[in-house]
């Protein structure tokens, strides 16, 4: 499991499932689609599904309803600002330069 991966748990996304690797649906929790009355799983008329897909080596985050997207960090910190902090000083040893 990648670190991105663990925040994702973290997360506490409304319905959310593994479709494959690197692919997760799940309520909208920025257009609110989650309270429609279908709630089922459709990939024809994308009732409430907010995606995290991965690209590269990170996540990113849209949703075909709204149109929000953002990566996996803007979303964790537009969520939960107290669980970005983690999630920033877990990952800022992956960035930071080697002297």
């Amino acid at each position: 499991m990648t670190i991105d991966e663990k925040y994702i748990g973290k997360l506490f996304l409304p319905n959310i499932r593994k479709v494959k690797d690197g692919i997760y649906w799940f309520d909208c929790f920025f257009c609110a689609n989650s309270k429609t009355s279908n709630k089922k799983w459709s990939r024809k008329t994308h009732v409430s599904l907010g995606y995290l897909y991965l690209k590269g080596n990170s996540y990113n985050y849209c949703c075909h309803i709204c149109k929000h997207r953002s990566s996996l960090k803007n979303t964790i910190k537009e969520l939960s600002p107290e669980l970005f902090n983690k999630y920033e000083s877990e990952t800022s040893h992956d960035v930071s330069p080697h002297i």
